[in-house]
């Protein structure tokens, strides 16, 4: 039996509230809040002055800018990575990455065959495509290229 834990409302609503803004098959509020609510599931934050938090306490006030989302059962799965569109090109991304890749040893994601940044940044920390999954993705529909990372 996993635990539920508590994150704080003000996260929950800036998580959603990029996802909105970044993704066109967007989390819901509920989805984030009940994924982030069991302790097999992670994130990272970025603040808008580029430092990153690891494990964010409840009665923090803080601004992100970003984050990722990633599972931690019988190997590490990268959820979701996203920056805000006005903070992009600072580092961000890399910097939460650096700070991932440096506390997980293999990493499983997918991402769109046609986000070319998101699998360049891949690239740089080491993933390699290890399949496609055909018309996976709608809206608009697209393959997904499933990545993997061991350090």
């Amino acid at each position: 039996m996993f635990c539920k834990r508590k994150i704080a409302v003000d996260i929950l609503n800036q998580i959603a509230e990029i996802e909105k803004e970044v993704f066109s098959d967007a989390w819901s509020h509920e989805s984030i809040r009940d994924s982030l609510g069991y302790d097999y599931n992670h994130f990272l934050a970025v603040t808008m002055d580029g430092k990153v938090i690891r494990d964010v306490q409840a009665d923090q006030n803080i601004e992100i800018a970003g984050y990722i989302l990633y599972s931690n059962l019988d190997i590490i799965e990268l959820q979701r990575i996203a920056v805000r569109e006005s903070c992009r090109r600072r580092g961000f991304a890399d910097r939460m990455m650096e700070i991932f890749t440096d506390i997980v040893d293999k990493i499983i994601l997918e991402v769109r065959s046609k986000n070319i940044p998101a699998i360049s940044l891949y690239n740089k920390y080491g993933f390699k495509e290890i399949s496609v999954r055909k018309n996976y993705y709608n809206n608009p529909a697209d393959d997904a290229i499933i990545m993997e990372r061991h350090n």
